[in-house]
């Protein structure tokens, strides 16, 4: 009785899951008129959907492209353009992607949205760290959809949200969709918490850049051109870096990244590195007051910004200078090279001197919650400050 019962609810969740494919992991027998309110964020649907496509634009990166990021904008859109982005992932992960992507179209522009985070190597040496990643993933996240509660569960949400006429957190084309309303200070507050404890574990690693130096040359050799964009970040967030001892890791990446655009310059290979991180303009937008659900205008909060500020990156990529809106000056966008790296990263740290000198209390801020994780000491001088 009891095999019985164990299977039967089993094979309603493997069928319910495979019909209703909540995740748009695999589209192949799956009911088409609940697309719109499928979930297309995940792992599995960023690999189904290069792999069903056939894409002239992809544009790679992790969950601050997947919120920012609208392919239908004619600023990103350049023919069919997918938005391939995937939530903490590295450059290995990236490279995965790419390889899929260039196995099943023949893009004619390859865009890399990277952060930090992008080279953190804290899972060396953990079980299956370097084990191979789409299929591995894909057999794990069905699983986990089919063969119990969160494939029942995950199905019937979305067929609530198809009968109530209500989107998936995800589009199609792999953008994230616009969060309601929350307390955007709290959100600043749960992000620095949240960078504070990762980083005693983080540790930049030479596979991840070598991980990065392989998807470029295989988009080159496939034909593609290529842009390399370092992330927007809040003014407060790139600083809290930097208080957490980060900051000589951010400025090796910096470094790193101009040295392969020469190589690649070089080699005559179409890449362009462009810097979007700072401290001025709408990167230092004013932190707001406790409970307002006021949406910032830059930012959704510390780790990510907007579409508005995503748009001003396409159009700064694509050469549409005069259409950039007049807060974005010409810092926003810089190229980068051997050649002007160290002024880069000169005037970088003398715009982290001037923004903790205009917002003390917002450095306080990222401050008293980091201390709160046990990351920070209580008092004394403060990693990588400049005060």
């Amino acid at each position: 009785m009891f095999l019985a019962v164990f299977f039967g609810f089993h094979t309603i969740a493997l069928s319910l899951a495979f019909f209703v494919d909540p995740s748009s992991s695999h589209g192949a027998a799956a009911l088409g008129l609940l697309e719109e309110a499928r979930h297309h964020g995940t792992w599995n649907a960023k690999v189904a959907n290069l792999e069903r496509g056939s894409w002239d634009t992809i544009i790679f990166g992790d969950s601050r492209t997947h919120a920012a990021v609208d392919p239908t904008d004619a600023a990103w859109a350049d023919g069919a353009t997918y938005n391939a982005a995937v939530a903490r992932t590295t450059t290995r992960e990236t490279g995965e992607l790419v390889e899929v992507a260039l196995a099943h179209s023949d893009p004619k522009h390859v865009i890399l949205i990277l952060s930090l985070d992008h080279f953190d190597h804290f899972d060396a040496g953990l079980p299956g760290a370097d084990a191979p990643g789409p299929p591995t993933r894909a057999l794990e996240t069905q699983l986990q959809l089919a063969l119990g509660w969160p494939g029942i569960r995950d199905s019937w949400e979305t067929i609530a949200r198809y009968s109530a006429g209500i989107p998936g957190k995800t589009a199609p084309l792999g953008m994230r969709r616009p969060r309601p309303a929350f307390d955007t200070r709290g959100a600043f507050a749960a992000v620095f918490r949240r960078k504070a404890d990762q980083s005693g574990r983080f540790s930049f690693g030479d596979d991840r850049w070598a991980a990065l130096e392989r998807l470029i040359a295989a988009s080159v050799a496939d034909g593609a051109d290529v842009d390399i964009a370092v992330s927007p970040l809040h003014a407060s967030l790139l600083d809290g870096l930097a208080l957490l001892g980060r900051w000589p890791d951010y400025l090796e990446m910096m470094r790193r990244l101009a040295r392969l655009q020469d190589e690649c310059i070089a080699r005559g290979e179409p890449v362009t590195v462009w810097n979007f991180a700072g401290f001025e303009g709408p990167n230092s937008e004013a932190i707001p007051e406790a409970g307002n659900l006021a949406p910032m205008r830059w930012y959704f909060e510390a780790s990510h910004y907007r579409p508005e500020v995503a748009r001003a990156m396409a159009l700064r990529m694509r050469g549409a200078d005069d259409d950039v809106p007049a807060e974005f000056d010409a810092r926003f966008g810089e190229r980068v090279s051997g050649a002007n790296v160290e002024s880069l990263i000169q005037r970088l740290e003398g715009e982290r001197a001037a923004y903790q000198r205009r917002r003390p209390e917002e450095v306080e801020f990222f401050l008293r919650e980091a201390r709160s994780t046990g990351w920070l000491p209580e008092s004394g001088e403060d990693p990588g400050s400049h005060q």
